[in-house]
């Protein structure tokens, strides 16, 4: 809190596979909140006049605005109203790409650009998992002066200025031997079901969202090659895509010093982190997320105790 560490805790196994056990060391796969770095990001290019949030996205990345999306704004994809939750091939089946396209930004920016909106960009928010960084991370490397993707731009002008280490998007196979392996949950896992079991509403809610095949998460899941679940995360290709939905990488400790430095003003002028603390889209149902959630510019709210 303002600069200052005041909780840093940690235990467990870091790959139980191989008994090795989690130290202060240990990096993780961070998951959606990459997103949040991706929001400052876009915010400190706001701030140098590459961009607005009321700006369509076709306006800095032309080729975007194909196939109805002409409308859908720089707000819109912050926020998860862009109606292009998981990518589809031109019959309107799921895609399933390779770890080879997943790699390739151009490949991605064509996957982008040829999509049309599955609801009305504008009209509804439902979470876009990964499609949030394909879409956001085509726009920063249309706007950023270097053409430097979400990740490269987080290094350049936030990790090194900041003399902040261990976050990272994309391209760190010097730390591969300390990130932690993901392991999945399984329906026979004896802790979650003894809380479904306890809870209803969790089982009337999460169920048909992460185990109905049809689900719109079980269809943004299967765009990276046909994923099952999340294990993917442990796989060196997937930590090398850039595009900054869910693929970050790093600790608690560094990852509060991004956010906290970026609170401060020290990224951008005052403006900024005051224009975008309050959320814009208060407690509305979210079908991805199974709950009632705030959104805004880029990030989720909640209320801290402190």
């Amino acid at each position: 809190i303002s600069g200052e560490l005041v909780v840093y805790l940690w235990g467990g196994y870091a790959d139980k596979s191989c008994d090795r056990l989690w130290d202060a060391d240990t990096l993780a796969t961070f998951f959606s909140c990459s997103k949040a770095l991706t929001a400052i990001t876009l915010a400190m290019q706001v701030d140098r006049g590459r961009l607005q949030y009321s700006d369509t996205i076709d306006r800095h990345w032309p080729e975007f605005g194909q196939n109805g999306k002409k409308e859908i704004t720089v707000l819109h994809a912050l926020q998860h109203q862009a109606g292009l939750q998981y990518l589809r091939e031109k019959d309107g089946t799921v895609a399933v790409l390779d770890q080879y396209e997943l790699t390739d930004l151009k490949a991605m920016d064509r996957w982008i650009e040829i999509q049309k909106p599955i609801f009305p960009p504008g009209e509804v928010s439902i979470y876009h998992a990964l499609s949030f960084g394909w879409i956001l991370d085509g726009l920063m490397r249309s706007v950023d002066e270097k053409g430097r993707s979400v990740g490269e731009f987080l290094k350049d002008e936030i990790i090194d200025k900041q003399g902040i280490e261990d976050v990272f998007i994309g391209g760190m196979p010097e730390v591969e031997y300390r990130i932690a392996r993901v392991r999945s949950h399984t329906r026979n896992n004896r802790m979650v079901l003894m809380e479904w079991m306890c809870d209803v509403a969790a089982i009337s809610t999460t169920a048909p969202i992460y185990y109905w095949p049809k689900s719109i998460f079980r269809k943004e899941l299967k765009n990276m090659y046909g994923a099952k679940d999340f294990k993917l995360a442990n796989h060196p290709l997937t930590r090398k895509v850039r595009p900054p939905a869910a693929n970050g990488v790093g600790n608690a400790r560094n990852l509060a010093k991004v956010l906290d430095v970026f609170e401060e003003g020290r990224l951008t002028s005052k403006e900024i982190p005051d224009k975008i603390r309050e959320p814009k889209i208060v407690g509305k149902f979210d079908q991805v997320l199974g709950a009632r959630v705030h959104k805004g510019h880029g990030l989720l709210y909640t209320k801290s105790p402190l």
